[in-house]
């Protein structure tokens, strides 16, 4: 039993090591991704008109594609 324990507690290690070693990868990986983006959030003049017209732009977005989906289903039916 106490094989067993040190065997888990050492390959937990282990796992927890890679991942460690996985998640460091990654965000070095996106971090010019995640600048430029926050770069272009901030030029942005933020004013309550720009982000109505973003709203409005998103809704009308998932509108259409909610009406592409429903025309899909429905010819996929007929």
């Amino acid at each position: 039993m106490e094989d067993l324990k040190v065997a888990l507690n050492n390959h937990a290690d282990l796992v927890s090591e890679l991942f460690e070693k996985l998640s460091a990868e990654l965000r070095s990986g996106f971090r010019p991704a995640v600048d430029d983006f926050v770069g272009f959030f901030h030029a942005i003049d933020w004013k309550v008109n720009t982000l109505f017209t973003l709203c409005h732009l998103i809704v009308k977005w998932k509108k259409a594609e909610l009406r592409h989906r429903a025309r899909l289903a429905r010819d996929k039916q007929e």
